[in-house]
């Protein structure tokens, strides 16, 4: 019975592999942090914006209410006016009072009819 011994047991990486495996490692942990930040930075964004338009949508309600408006950087103008809608060949028409609100790039309308 023949014995052979192989001598080319491998127990490891070389210096190129593990150099290799660490650049990957980074640049995948890269992409991810990449995408996590931006990700961050969408959510901020929209949570402002809806503030914008919560705050627009608040100074209309308090107007519309006899409220004095808030504090905030709300512009709220009111002007008479028809609202008309056009049913197919049936318009409806109202007269009444539309409310403007506006904070921002934010812009919120209410349209009030009389009774």
């Amino acid at each position: 019975m023949k014995h052979t011994h192989h001598r080319n047991h491998k127990k490891g990486m070389t210096l190129v592999e593990a150099v290799v495996s660490i650049a990957l490692f980074l640049i995948v942990g890269l992409f991810v942090c990449t995408i996590f930040l931006f990700i961050g930075l969408m959510l901020n964004r929209t949570a402002a914006q809806k503030q914008t338009v919560f705050n627009a949508a608040g100074g209309v309600e308090q107007k519309a209410g006899n409220q004095s408006p808030p504090a905030e950087d709300v512009t709220i103008a009111e002007t008479t006016t028809n609202f008309q809608v056009q049913f197919g060949t049936s318009p409806i028409t109202a007269n009444g009072n539309l409310i403007n609100g506006k904070n921002g790039d934010a812009e919120y309308k209410y349209f009030v009819p009389n009774s």
